[in-house]
Order: C-alpha cells, then structure tokens, then sequence
C-alpha cells in the first residue's frame, strides 16, 4: 500500500506544474484519511470452502469451523 501511494505521488510530482502543485496540497489531506483506513483495516483470512460455509452456500459439509 505504502509503494502504490509512493508511485503515486511520485508521478503526480514528475508532471506537475505550478497550478498543479496548489492542487496536490489538497491532496495531502486524501492520502491521510487513505493511511489511517488502512491502520484500521481488519484482516480476516479463510479458505474458500469455509467461505461458501459461512455464506450459507456450502451446507452438507457441516458448520463452518472460523
């Protein structure tokens, strides 16, 4: 996440001019609400089968088991 806003910010800097860069200051503020959603993103991984299990597609297995 941190290399894609890099990259990002990187070619908006490569092709800005004057006008451009006043513009980019107000970007500042979307790049800080976008970290701070990332900080808070939850991570939650399971495998496909559990998956179709807690989504109610996959019933003659069993519960699912997360």
């Amino acid at each position: 996440m941190q290399q894609m806003m890099r990259q990002s910010s990187e070619s908006a800097d490569a092709g800005a001019d004057d006008n451009d860069e006043d513009e980019s200051d107000d970007d500042d503020g979307d790049d800080d609400g976008l970290r701070r959603t990332a900080d808070n993103l939850k991570v939650f991984c399971c495998s496909s089968t559990e998956f179709l299990k807690l989504s109610g597609k996959l019933t003659k297995d069993g519960p699912a088991q997360v």
